[in-house]
């Protein structure tokens, strides 16, 4: 599965990062502004909940399991008003790839929980997110 390929990703702009270190962007359009002019806490959400996505799927693709992944649970903690194009980068909070393939390898399920951090242009965080997944193997 493409992240590009979820519609509703797809209408807010959300792309592959073209810049080092980051999975995905979206870039600044009115359209997803807020009362404020900046972009929208839905749309932040939305980016970091795809960035998580992308994430665990990269992390599979290259291995023996085929995984379905469903959220769970999301929150988000904003900082700062995003108002150009964000960046998202990833990673597991606690768990080890290796425990998360082990879980989903004996079990054929495993709870993951990814941190997401979200930057402006200028580098400067925006948005810290925790998106818990279910993972399951495709049957």
């Amino acid at each position: 599965m493409d992240i590009q390929e979820v519609p509703f990703n797809r209408s807010l702009g959300i792309k592959p990062s073209a810049r080092d270190g980051y999975i995905l962007e979206m870039g600044y359009d009115k359209k997803l502004s807020n009362h404020l002019g900046t972009l929208h806490a839905g749309a932040l959400f939305t980016l970091a909940e795809a960035a998580s996505g992308a994430f665990l799927l990269e992390q599979f693709q290259n291995t023996d399991l085929d995984i379905v992944p469903v959220v769970r649970k999301g929150e988000n903690k904003y900082s700062r008003p995003a108002e150009s194009t964000v960046y998202a980068s990833a990673d597991y909070a606690e768990q080890s790839a290796d425990a998360v393939y082990s879980a989903l390898k004996e079990r054929g399920k495993a709870v993951v929980e990814v941190k997401v951090e979200l930057y402006n242009e200028a580098h400067e965080r925006t948005v810290v997110a925790s998106i818990h997944w279910f993972l399951t193997l495709v049957q």
